[in-house]
């Protein structure tokens, strides 16, 4: 897991980890062909944490080419004036075909 400039002292770090690594956990239980479903936009999944700020999760899928491996993202922002801000914590990965 990955964390963003100055992520380690965030007060919502904590919670942050536990959403992404929830997330990644159920991304990688889909398949190839459910992940490339995912494939046009990112989808993002406004929370408020329990210090009360309010973070934004996204996922995103990525390809490169017709037929190549998929890369995964899971981010949490913090989300600031409608703007997604400061990254608080990251983690991808590959799903090879």
């Amino acid at each position: 897991m990955r964390f963003g400039r100055k992520a380690r002292s965030h007060p919502d770090l904590d919670e942050a980890r536990v959403w992404v690594q929830d997330e990644v956990d159920r991304l990688r239980a889909l398949s190839y062909s459910q992940l490339v479903e995912l494939r046009a936009t990112p989808r993002h999944h406004p929370f408020t944490s329990r210090t009360g700020r309010p973070l934004v999760g996204e996922t995103s899928v990525h390809r490169n080419g017709e037929e190549g491996p998929l890369r995964v993202m899971v981010d949490v922002w913090e989300s600031r004036r409608r703007r997604l801000n400061k990254t608080v914590a990251s983690d991808s990965f590959v799903r090879e075909r």
